[in-house]
């Protein structure tokens, strides 16, 4: 049995900021992730387009009939982008599961380690983690309190940068724009580097989503811990002024299974729990408070140390 050295603090006493450290880890490998698809995007866009326009024909029919033909290789580009990026925010929210789950356990940890070996908590973080993929959808569901999938989500979006798309072909049709002109206005909605767009909206969206994910996974893992007080909601320092935020922030802590939802997309506010003293817990522990939910993280009847 490890020697009880576990701080006597809250975990209000901790540094909060690791939360938000670990999910911005994991927005990064993703952003970079986007940047990239959406390069391929915007190449393919450039590419396609000329391939059309320099088909053998003469005469100003044939070139709005090759222009006209443009969107329809448009749409299917920017269709495969959307069905890319659905996959890839999939995979950004299962990432941000584990994530959170594993920053529970370090904050856990504080406590957990004066009480048990580091053999038992290993096993406990090997069950939990082996869960974080589980159920995303009904989770992020549930704490955004949102109707709508994933797969709607990207849907709806998608819908949006084709409406983009088309606007820009149609003005360019109108104007009796080259195919250089299209290509280039087409290819500043879908650069990375470009405000606005196709560019925004993707970004937008996965970091939206993954953040959500982020953000359940921490509260539902942290709902039935019965060593939680309650939720701190951490003002993220990127907001330019005040907004529903602030209010938020000032309203926690709140219970486990009531902390509201985001405020707004690419919220980076985080929220991490509080928790009993390390004393109070080792108290707890030793009268049994704590069997039942170690028991049913590890599957097992006993107590993982006696």
């Amino acid at each position: 049995m490890p020697s009880p050295s576990a701080s006597n603090a809250s975990a209000r006493n901790r540094e909060p900021k690791s939360w938000l450290t670990r999910y911005i880890g994991v927005q990064r490998r993703y952003d970079a992730e986007i940047e990239r698809m959406l390069r391929e995007a915007e190449a393919d866009v450039d590419t396609k387009i000329r391939s059309i326009m320099n088909k053998p024909g003469i005469g100003a029919k044939v070139r709005r009939t090759q222009l006209v033909g443009t969107r329809g290789v448009l749409h299917r580009t920017i269709a495969s982008l959307w069905r890319a990026m659905g996959e890839l925010i999939q995979a950004g929210r299962r990432d941000a599961a584990a994530a959170a789950i594993a920053q529970s356990l370090d904050w856990d940890d504080v406590l957990l380690r004066k009480v048990l070996p580091s053999k038992d908590r290993a096993e406990l973080r090997a069950s939990l983690l082996a869960t974080s993929d589980r159920n995303i959808e009904s989770v992020v569901a549930r704490i955004t309190r949102s109707k709508l999938t994933l797969s709607a989500q990207v849907y709806r979006t998608r819908a949006l940068s084709l409406g983009w798309v088309d606007r820009a072909v149609n003005s360019g049709l109108a104007r009796g724009d080259s195919a250089d002109d299209i290509a280039k206005t087409v290819r500043g909605f879908i650069n990375p580097d470009t405000p606005g767009g196709v560019s925004y909206a993707a970004k937008r969206l996965a970091r939206t989503e993954i953040n959500n994910a982020y953000h359940a996974v921490t509260i539902e893992h942290a709902s039935d811990k019965p060593w939680i007080t309650g939720m701190v909601w951490r003002l993220s320092k990127s907001h330019p002024r005040p907004d529903v935020c602030d209010r938020l922030a000032a309203a926690s802590p709140y219970p486990a299974g009531e902390v509201p939802p985001k405020g707004h997309p690419q919220c980076l506010c985080t929220v991490y729990p509080d928790t009993v003293t390390a004393d109070e817990f080792e108290r707890q522990y030793r009268l049994g408070t704590y069997d039942g939910w170690l028991s049913e993280q590890t599957g097992t009847s006993a107590r993982l140390i006696a």
